[in-house]
């Protein structure tokens, strides 16, 4: 599959090879392309946008070029700009990304069939599997109408120009925000009452530190977000989507988008049911070098607030302005007082369907929209311009009647069907190990055929945060990456054991020493409140060591033992000293203690 390209031009139609080409306006020579390669907007109106919407997204594969005639730019400026920016939001969301990454979903279906799955994202959804039977979804939050004004924090560079007076707004309205911003915010003395973690890098993790606790804040995760580090540390923690269907079969979502976790931001302000939602750092464009916000930059902006243009002075720049134009994926486009900015393609993109959103939340609820950013790329008529003088105006809110509303939604559970889980995790632990068998053969009888092999054809194409040179490093990687997946799923089938048969009301057993009973038992009540356990020691030849209070199993009868369980825990100081043992019989169905227990909520 050719990979795609975005070009944006004004008046005349360059050479193209297999690009659809879009012209806003008539171009300067109309060319002899297929009908099914050219579309001509002669008048760019509300029924020339929803032609656009009704674009065939696959013919766009091979890429899209935007043509712009200065005529029709210059008789509707804002109404041009926004059939540009619905041009790059359906090629950038749906062609162009999914394209280039895997992590994003392909709607349309343009990646080859070969394509291995998102290896990243089963990872995570595995390893999340404690927090997956804990916490609900975020329908239930929904449901509780909290109904106070939000200030969404992102990470542009213009989200210094609030540091000095973010501690007062916070008082004023509930921070939403995600994991990039932290650092800022730790600055600031500040911590946010909604943090979203829409991104599945684990890379994410590296924003918040050990010590980091939030009594006060709520956390809204996807399903396969990286988030088992961090969410012990929130008071609470709602999903915003179900991680499979067929075990949770319950379709609530919240209004999001794979282009940017602003869009996730905007949908949680929905979900909250906020009246009035301010935007600070959105300015997804460029400023000097800068994309995001960075603190020690000497190119971050002066500590000071612009004061935005009038509404005449920014009509005025817009009709001066150039057509969209771009080049080497960067954008050149009117910012939010008409004059010229750069950006990203997917800034671009992002900046269409926030106004999209932002337009239907106002529609659905009558939330108002602001832009405490003066360089933003958002339309003003959408997200009106607002200084910080302004936003302070606002009385300070009682923030803890939205913890009793978290803490009542917290309180009301999902109907898992903990069997199928059980079922669906033991088959994928089969199939994980068929796959790292096989993997592990073919490097050794036909090396060339490793390169077949889904994980092998992954870690060489999805990983970029380290890439080993040669090929015998990717074959080393997709082994691990195999060891990796079998781990994963093997946690999650023991997990869903557990669960089960906490669910029958039977005892888990824990194999461990007397001296750490207690302290295990404490640890585990924390983790599992109302569960039973039986505790459980081995012998040794010591006929008077004090046993724990299940009693002591003989050592010649600990393998037969240990294969009859579905699951068992096995603690810290036991797994230790018996480790001459349990490391030769211990099966698939054996869960370490203290992985288990990282998951103890700590607020």
């Amino acid at each position: 599959m050719p990979q795609p390209s975005f070009l944006a031009v004004i008046d005349t139609v360059p050479p193209v090879a297999e690009q659809f080409v879009v012209c806003l306006g008539r171009p300067a020579q109309i060319p002899s392309l297929p009908a099914n390669r050219l579309l001509v907007l002669y008048r760019v109106d509300e029924a020339a946008l929803e032609r656009i919407k009704g674009i065939d997204l696959r013919l766009m594969a091979s890429g899209l070029v935007v043509v712009t005639s200065r005529e029709e730019h210059a008789r509707n400026p804002h109404l041009v700009l926004r059939a540009q920016k619905l041009l790059a939001y359906l090629y950038a969301k749906y062609v162009e990304l999914p394209a280039y990454s895997t992590r994003i979903p392909d709607p349309v279906g343009l990646r080859p069939a070969e394509t291995p799955p998102e290896f990243l994202h089963v990872l995570n959804r595995y390893r999340n599997t404690p927090l997956h039977l804990r916490h609900c979804l975020v329908d239930k939050l929904r449901d509780t109408a909290v109904g106070l004004p939000c200030l969404l924090l992102l990470p542009g560079p213009s989200l210094g120009l609030i540091k000095d007076r973010l501690p007062e707004l916070a008082r004023r309205y509930l921070i939403v925000t995600i994991s990039r911003v932290l650092p800022f915010l730790r600055a600031c003395g500040v911590k946010p009452d909604v943090l979203v973690q829409l991104d599945t890098v684990p890379l994410q993790e590296h924003f918040h530190h050990p010590d980091d606790r939030y009594p006060e804040s709520v956390l809204l995760a996807l399903s396969m977000a990286p988030i088992r580090t961090f969410a012990p540390r929130f008071r609470r923690v709602f999903f915003i989507d179900s991680f499979d269907l067929g075990v949770l079969p319950n379709p609530a979502r919240i209004r999001e988008s794979w282009l940017s976790s602003l869009l996730a931001c905007l949908g949680a302000a929905e979900a909250l049911h906020a009246p009035k939602v301010l935007l600070a750092g959105v300015d997804l464009r460029l400023l000097g070098a800068d994309v995001y916000y960075n603190g020690g930059s000497g190119s971050q902006l002066a500590p000071q607030e612009p004061t935005p243009p009038q509404p005449e002075l920014r009509q005025a720049d817009t009709q001066q302005s150039e057509p969209l134009t771009s080049r080497y994926n960067l954008v050149s486009t009117p910012d939010m007082n008409g004059r010229t900015a750069s950006t990203t393609l997917q800034f671009f993109a992002t900046a269409a369907e926030t106004e999209m959103f932002a337009r239907e939340i106002q529609a659905s609820l009558g939330t108002t929209f602001h832009n405490l950013s003066p360089y933003s790329l958002l339309d003003p008529e959408v997200c009106a311009p607002m200084t910080q003088d302004q936003a302070l105006e606002a009385p300070v809110l009682d923030k803890a009647a939205f913890l009793a509303k978290a803490d009542q939604a917290a309180a009301r559970p999902e109907q898992i069907r903990l069997p199928v889980l059980r079922a669906q995790c033991a088959s994928t632990l089969e199939d994980a190990r068929r796959s790292r068998d096989l993997l592990s053969c073919l490097r050794c009888a036909d090396p060339d055929a490793v390169r077949q092999h889904p994980y092998y054809s992954y870690v060489a194409a999805n990983l970029p945060w380290f890439r080993p040179a040669g090929a015998d490093n990717l074959e080393r990687l997709a082994e691990n990456l195999a060891d990796e997946m079998l781990a994963a799923v093997r946690f999650a089938r023991n997990v869903a054991a557990l669960h089960c048969q906490a669910a029958k009301g039977a005892a888990v057993p824990v194999l461990c020493t007397a001296e750490e009973e207690a302290e295990t038992v404490a640890r585990l009540g924390r983790l599992q409140p109302g569960w039973d356990w039986r505790c459980l020691g081995i012998q040794t030849l010591d006929p008077g060591r004090v046993q724990p209070t299940g009693g002591g199993l003989e050592l010649a009868a600990l393998h037969d033992w240990m294969r009859h369980q579905d699951v068992l825990l096995v603690a810290p100081a036991c797994a230790r000293e018996f480790h001459y043992a349990l490391s030769l019989i211990a099966g698939d169905n054996v869960l370490d203690a203290e992985e288990l227990l990282a998951y103890t909520p700590l607020c």
